[in-house]
């Protein structure tokens, strides 16, 4: 099975990723969320770390690229995700890590993931204090603090990102 993951991943990578990865250079910053930010849990403590050099896959993973690796998931398609160039969803965490694999790569750790997004800000949102439906797809019947509803879209697509580490 690794020797079928692992044959030909350099050549997927180059072929699929390399042109759409983009570098995220070394840093620190606190991960969690501050004692003050609403619907905070208790286990999200703030603390300090340092990410290395990576670089992560600027797209979400769509059906086409997706279905190269697991032809049989076209069956899994729906009304949320029917056509090749739309997000892939219901994948599970073991399929994830299975594509990035495959492709040579693999998934960001919980701290590169949030470094990545949070780009150098320091609010619950890359966007500010708020996140409208506008900006993210979430159900849009449940805001954060008290905004305006939004759009409910039904159904939540997955992201996959990829990254290879060093820049």
């Amino acid at each position: 099975m690794h020797k079928k993951l692992d044959k030909d991943a350099e050549q997927r990578y180059k072929e699929y990723l390399e042109k759409d990865m983009v570098p995220i250079l070394a840093g620190k910053f606190k991960i969690g969320s501050p004692d003050t930010e609403v619907d905070r849990y208790q286990n999200e403590n703030q603390h300090q770390v340092t990410v290395n050099d990576f670089y992560i896959y600027s797209k979400q993973v769509n059906n086409l690229l997706y279905e190269k690796f697991d032809p049989n998931h076209r069956q899994q398609r729906d009304q949320y995700s029917e056509k090749d160039n739309q997000p892939v969803i219901y994948v599970n965490w073991y399929e994830a890590v299975m594509f990035c694999r495959w492709l040579g790569c693999r998934l960001p750790t919980e701290a590169e993931w949030e470094y990545a997004c949070r780009a150098g800000t320091t609010t619950p949102f890359n966007t500010g204090e708020i996140l409208t439906t506008d900006q993210a797809n979430y159900n849009g019947n449940y805001p954060y603090h008290n905004n305006p509803k939004g759009k409910y879209l039904d159904s939540i697509g997955i992201s996959i990102l990829c990254l290879m580490n060093s820049v």
